[in-house]
């Protein structure tokens, strides 16, 4: 596991940001992050009051959300069609036929010390240039069918599916007016029927000092307690953020987070505490970024809609220690 500073340094090399303001608040420095980042906690103890005091927050934070999931959505058809470009498709084909010229080099250099199996690899190569089906015709016209058939057809399909399964994500948010991440009360007035349920939810708002638009949001969903187990979901965490400063949100985001897992485990020392993420690979940034930089691992599949594509499925991550 690497620290999140050393990953977002690596990410932001990727990035080629030649923004001075990029660059600078990637680093984890809280004088350059808090004079253009504001970060607001909500729970139980002050969610009325903020509420209150900030007129349309919480319409706010359901349109964040949506815009990220529909970020996500976006960033995951186009980088889906870049691993199927035809450049990568070349790549592959280069690669497959460099890894047979050091196979040959390899059993070229074994012959060299062995008649016997100098005998087998004189055959082989025999075999081949006796099979009239083998030259550079036929050659061509197996690159072409994997290409046009097996590699574009299955372009398609991933596309296809990746598009259906983040606009199902989408659809049941908007369509359950945010009850697919909050309960059902969440959005009402408070003088409506709602109880204080929403209040049980710990939410963190990011917003840009400059415009005073909230850019992030995650979502931890009240405790889940068993005889011998305490869960404490995180049901939502996104950013409109770009390349660094994306990581630097989700660092402080997660650490926030975990800080309350930590004070949480000394509450219940007697229990197993676990802190639960539950996403689909296509979230890949953030799953990423939880994998090697917080300790999260992979634990089980929790929706089986898609048999052959697995990654398209729910998937649980969790942090234990």
């Amino acid at each position: 596991m690497i620290s999140p500073t050393e990953y977002i340094k690596k990410q932001s090399e990727k990035q080629m940001e030649t923004e001075f303001y990029g660059k600078k608040i990637y680093m984890p420095d809280e004088k350059y992050f808090s004079e253009y980042i504001e970060c607001i906690q909500i729970d139980k103890k002050n969610a009325a009051q903020i509420f209150d005091e900030k007129e349309n927050l919480k319409e706010q934070i359901s349109t964040v959300i949506c815009n990220a999931m529909i970020t996500r959505r976006d960033d995951w058809l186009i980088k889906t069609k870049k691993r199927f470009a035809f450049g990568n498709f070349t790549k592959s084909i280069s690669s497959v036929i460099k890894c047979l010229a050091q196979l040959c080099t390899v059993a070229k250099a074994l012959s060299l010390y062995s008649e016997k199996f100098n005998a087998f690899i004189e055959k082989i190569v025999l075999a081949v240039y006796q099979c009239r089906f083998v030259n550079i015709w036929s050659l061509i016209a197996l690159v072409i069918f994997y290409y046009e058939i097996i590699y574009r057809k299955l372009k398609k399909t991933r596309v296809k599916y990746a598009y259906e399964v983040c606009d199902e994500d989408i659809k049941e948010y908007c369509d359950s007016r945010g009850e697919s991440i909050f309960d059902r009360h969440f959005f009402l007035k408070s003088d409506s029927n709602s109880s204080n349920t929403n209040n049980d939810f710990k939410i963190q708002i990011f917003k840009d000092k400059l415009s005073n638009q909230v850019n992030s949001v995650s979502i931890v969903k009240p405790l889940i307690e068993s005889d011998d187990k305490v869960v404490m979901s995180i049901r939502f965490m996104g950013t409109l953020a770009e390349n660094t400063l994306m990581y630097t949100i989700l660092d402080k985001m997660i650490n926030n987070i975990i800080f309350d897992f930590e004070i949480l485990k000394e509450e219940y020392v007697n229990k197993s505490v676990e802190l639960e993420f539950i996403s689909r690979d296509y979230d890949d940034d953030l799953l990423e970024f939880l994998t090697e930089c917080q300790g999260f691992e992979r634990e089980e599949q929790v929706s089986h809609s898609y048999k052959f594509l697995k990654g398209f499925n729910k998937l649980r991550y969790v942090k234990k220690e």
